[in-house]
């Protein structure tokens, strides 16, 4: 049985209000760079092929939000919340409305736009975690109906680092999706999980290079799923460290705020 899916005219509304956050960025197909192979045999040069850098500056993308947010009855910000550098924006929908799906369609809709093709979805929980990774496959042929292409996506696995540079060298649509435990640690040994250690170490089955460092040149963009339960200090500082481009929130209950671009309440 094929699964049909009705276009929904608040799910393309919500795609929209991220992609008009960034008019005015010229569309780029990568920002080409040499892969770090670390110490590796018959070393040669592997390209990458990560996002292009935001060439908006802070006051573009104030007035852009702005607009966006008056558009939508949003009160409008006086200024953009947080770093202009690696901005981070809120879509509130309520549960049961097609968060996943509407992010998985902003994926598209931010490569057609702009070319960026990177995305990292990080989530709570491991059952999240594997009910994203299903959407994706369950998805895979509608989006290709509609954009003729694929994304290709995996679940990050400390045990099997090698997919990292496939990310990385993937000229398509990549994404990674990853459960805050493998990742949300200090890089001491506290006592934290030996999972959550690897990401930040340099490892000799993967060439001694960090994962993290692999992960962060390519500039992802980072999409929270239920940001309201990643909210810890921990969590906070091991997102910057993915050097991400932007963050985008996607949350029903979302008590902290940041740059809210669409709001789709109970009575909406």
């Amino acid at each position: 049985m094929k699964l049909k899916y009705k276009h929904q005219r608040f799910q393309a509304d919500a795609a929209k209000s991220v992609t008009d956050i960034f008019i005015g960025q010229q569309y780029c197909d990568s920002a080409d760079f040499l892969i770090d192979q670390g110490i590796q045999k018959n070393m040669y040069a592997v390209t990458g092929f990560g996002n292009q850098k935001l060439m908006l500056d802070r006051e573009s993308i104030t007035e852009n939000l702005r607009q966006i947010q008056m558009n939508w009855g949003l009160k409008p910000v006086e200024y953009l919340q947080g770093d202009a550098s690696n901005p981070m924006f809120t879509i509130e929908m309520e549960t049961g409305t097609g968060k996943t799906y509407v992010y998985i369609k902003t994926m598209f809709e931010l490569n057609k736009r702009y070319g960026w093709s990177k995305f990292i979805v990080v989530v709570p929980s491991i059952a999240i975690r594997e009910g994203v990774k299903k959407s994706f496959e369950i998805t895979a042929e509608h989006f290709m109906e509609h954009y003729g292409k694929k994304a290709r996506f995996f679940v990050y696995n400390s045990s099997d680092l090698n997919k990292l540079d496939s990310f990385s060298s993937g000229s398509g649509i990549n994404v990674m999706i990853i459960n805050t435990q493998a990742f949300a640690s200090s890089l001491k040994e506290d006592g934290k999980s030996k999972e959550a250690r690897i990401i930040y170490s340099k490892r000799d089955e993967f060439g001694s290079r960090r994962p993290i460092d692999v992960i962060a040149a390519n500039r992802p963009i980072i999409i929270l799923d239920e940001p309201q339960k990643m909210e810890g200090d921990a969590t906070k500082t091991a997102l910057k460290r993915f050097n991400p481009l932007f963050v985008l929130n996607y949350s029903a209950t979302h008590k902290t705020k940041h740059n809210t671009i669409y709001a789709l309440d109970a009575l909406d």
